[in-house]
């Protein structure tokens, strides 16, 4: 059997629930052949976090940076050709949150969290964008995986609700919770496109908290911020995560017991529903 997964490019949260679900599968499926489709930067990351041994990676969509200009880039996304003899010999394709039209229509799964509400903000363009959606829904989709509560205009669906917990797998070790906090051990976890809270992360620093990161403009505020290398983290030596409240994070920070500290945007839409729930 062969599976094609789509990765939309916006940040990594996407990618690493389809790394998840990857995992997942192959342990399921027996000689099962994976495809990935996805950004440059993403085939990067793929590379350091699974097996490649049954997987082909195609980075061919476009690493858009969608904090500026989001609608035009979003519709540039839809209309990129997508044309490839691996999507059409693939038994299902599964797409995370990347909407385009050139999806085979009766084998497409979307995956999905939102349906990019910032966008609805926008006046002028909220009408274009719920014509947009439906499209994309009435002709390309076969069935859609969400995340939460999805909603979508002028189209009547039937929906179950399957409670499986978040993804990935829990660690079964036994901590002496109490020195991992007191360690002061924080991870900060955001990504080259986030809002960094530069004096949250000063004020930490003074309050004598180990601060540790991945993100290369994180580690240049302070000789004291130690930058960790490109290797998998290890989630469980961290007491606390200063982060932005994406599904990721929140299934890391449960599955390893670690505190939660939360920044984000007010407008964010997908992170206040997270968040409130």
């Amino acid at each position: 059997m062969i599976i094609s997964f789509i990765v939309c490019p916006n940040g990594n949260g996407h990618l690493f629930r389809t790394l998840d679900i990857i995992d997942y599968l192959n342990i399921k499926i027996k000689d099962i052949k994976i495809n990935i489709f996805c950004s440059k930067p993403h085939k990067k990351k793929i590379k350091e976090h699974i097996n490649l041994k049954n997987i082909k990676i195609f980075s061919i969509i476009p690493n858009y940076d969608l904090r500026n200009s989001l609608y035009e880039k979003l519709l540039k996304l839809y209309n990129f050709k997508l044309k490839n003899s691996a999507l059409q010999n693939s038994k299902f394709v599964i797409s995370d949150n990347l909407v385009n039209k050139y999806l085979p229509r009766n084998k497409t799964i979307l995956h999905t969290n939102f349906f990019w509400s910032d966008i609805l903000k926008i006046k002028n363009k909220k009408k274009t964008f719920e014509n947009f959606e439906k499209n994309f829904i009435n002709e390309n989709v076969k069935y859609i995986i969400a995340n939460r509560y999805f909603f979508t205009n002028h189209k009547k669906i039937y929906s179950r609700k399957i409670l499986i917990g978040f993804t990935g797998q829990k660690t079964k070790k036994k901590k002496n919770f109490r020195k991992k906090f007191l360690d002061k051990k924080i991870l900060v976890y955001f990504s080259g496109s986030d809002k960094i809270p530069k004096r949250l992360i000063f004020s930490l620093l003074d309050n004598k908290y180990k601060i540790y990161t991945k993100n290369h403009t994180i580690s240049k505020l302070s000789k004291k911020i130690i930058r960790l290398s490109n290797k998998k983290l290890n989630f469980e030596k961290f007491g606390f995560m200063l982060t932005k409240p994406g599904l990721g994070s929140i299934k890391d920070c449960l599955n390893n017991k670690i505190f939660p500290i939360f920044y984000f945007r007010k407008d964010n839409l997908e992170y206040i529903e997270n968040f409130n729930k």
